[in-house]
């Protein structure tokens, strides 16, 4: 491989993650691997050992009953001399068939063909022992020669014992393989468990520096990340993870950062139109307000102007109009900001009265029946260039959703803690859906205006913690009311 193609190598290896990881997973698996095959070989080998364990345990069990079947035929022999007849020779030939088939059942269960030999010399010391007895031994009996027979059992007993000595060399061949070969089984045990526990150990080493790498190479740069993504969460878009990486973790950060950069660009971007439409807003929401007040003005000035002559009540009400208009102005501005309410005792009936009578002089809404329903004085604890708007935007509201010739009736009274004030109009009213809408900035029903009146109505409302809400008019048309709190209550809550 070329000197290029290891540096190639190595500049992938440390700039994926994936790859490292599976290799030290592959190498894992690996050992796991040579550990099962270690364990299935030493598993073969304990089982070969077992079955020759078996196999001599066999071939001993074999050469035992042999051995005892050979004593069993001499047991019969000497039965015979015993009682020097033939009597006995029919059990004394079943024994020996069984015994010469147990010979042959030795034969078949020895463990090695090298014990051969040793069976052929039992079947040879069992003959010649058989044969002793029948041609020579049985035909003194017979003859009645006891000196003879005696001589005869002699050797009988030569053969049986030169057999028990072959038998036990046989057993000593088979216990010597046994032992050798539960030897062979306890060294497969312990090749298993040596291979085993080295498995063991590499794949402990290998985990410890998994574990190391892992660590270094992506559990300290996830908290990296974490502690990066928290605080671009949180709002600080001018912060930078810079994960110094080349692989994906790294990766994932300058992700992040781009992320950041290009959400910073962005809240830029909505600040400043945010901006441009609170300042639309306002400027709209000002030049609905001195439309009431400039409207006014402009109706007493024509009065002024048909009567030729001077009115120092008129003047008294431009005057007054106008500095409603200042105040106006003023408390637009001031909705940008929290509102700063002067308090004072209030007659809101006055307010009511005074606010019909000017409206009276409102071109667009004239020819509309606009009556104050009750006079009697209601106090409240209220800002009084404030509650004048508040009064000003209903009945000119009212007005103009029943004009051209509609009816608009007022009223103001106290209940308990608190005073209300009813602005009826016999206008087309609400719909149902809209009137969670009506008090949202820019949003009307009308043909004309800028939809700030009743949004408004609800910031100066809301100052005075007080409440606004919409019904269904007698008159058929809408009913919008406004309950502030009373004189005794207000001291409590707005100071």
């Amino acid at each position: 491989m070329r000197v290029g193609d290891d540096a190639g190598w190595t500049a992938v290896w440390h700039s994926r993650i994936g790859l490292r990881l599976a290799a030290s997973f592959g190498a894992l698996l690996l050992l796991v691997v040579v550990a099962l095959i270690l364990c299935a070989h030493a598993f073969q080998s304990i089982g070969r050992a077992e079955r020759e364990v078996q196999a001599f345990e066999r071939a001993r069990h074999a050469a035992d009953r042999a051995s005892l079947l050979m004593r069993e035929q001499y047991i019969h022999q000497a039965h015979t001399l015993i009682v020097f007849d033939d009597t006995h020779l029919d059990h004394y030939r079943d024994v020996v068939a069984v015994a010469s088939q147990a010979i042959d059942e030795l034969r078949a269960a020895l463990a090695t063909p090298e014990d051969a030999a040793l069976v052929d010399e039992l079947e040879a010391h069992r003959a010649a022992n058989h044969k002793t007895f029948e041609e020579l031994t049985v035909p003194a009996v017979l003859r009645g020669d006891r000196a003879e027979a005696v001589r005869l059992h002699e050797d009988m007993e030569k053969s049986v014992v030169a057999f028990s000595r072959t038998v036990r060399q046989l057993h000593d061949r088979n216990d010597a393989r046994a032992t050798e070969a539960r030897v062979e089984m306890e060294r497969a045990w312990s090749r298993a468990q040596m291979a085993a526990l080295a498995c063991l150990a590499a794949a402990l080493v290998l985990g410890a520096v998994m574990a190391y790498l892992l660590t270094r190479t992506v559990v300290a740069r996830v908290a990296v990340l974490r502690a990066g993504a928290e605080r671009i969460g949180a709002g600080d878009l001018e912060h930078r993870i810079r994960l110094d990486a080349r692989d994906e973790l790294g990766e994932l950060a300058r992700a992040f950062d781009t992320m950041a950069e290009a959400l910073a660009r962005r809240e830029e971007e909505l600040v400043r139109a945010q901006r441009l439409a609170s300042m639309g807003q306002v400027a709209a929401g000002i030049a609905h307000e001195l439309n009431n007040p400039l409207g006014v003005i402009l109706g007493y000035v024509k009065l002024l102007r048909r009567r030729g002559e001077w009115d120092d009540d008129a003047l008294g009400v431009i005057e007054q109009e106008a500095t409603l208009a200042s105040e106006t102005v003023a408390a637009m501005l001031d909705l940008a900001r929290p509102l700063s309410l002067k308090l004072a005792e209030v007659d809101l009936g006055a307010i009511l009265r005074e606010s019909v009578e000017r409206l009276s002089q409102v071109e667009r809404v004239q020819g509309v029946d606009v009556k104050v329903v009750s006079t009697a004085p209601v106090i409240a604890w209220a800002d009084e260039a404030r509650l004048r708007q508040v009064v000003a935007n209903l009945l000119t509201n009212a007005a103009e959703a029943a004009a051209p010739s509609g009816h608009v009736e007022a009223s103001v009274h106290t209940t308990g803690d608190e005073v209300e004030l009813t602005v009826d109009d016999d206008g087309a009213g609400f719909p149902e859906a809209d009137r969670r809408k009506v008090t949202e900035p820019f949003f009307t029903t009308k043909s004309h205006g800028a939809g700030l009146g009743l949004s408004i109505v609800r910031t100066l409302v809301d100052a005075h913690q007080g409440d606004l809400g919409f019904e269904r008019s007698p008159l058929g048309g809408a009913r919008v009311w406004v309950r502030l709190p009373a004189h005794a209550a207000s001291r409590e809550r707005l100071e």
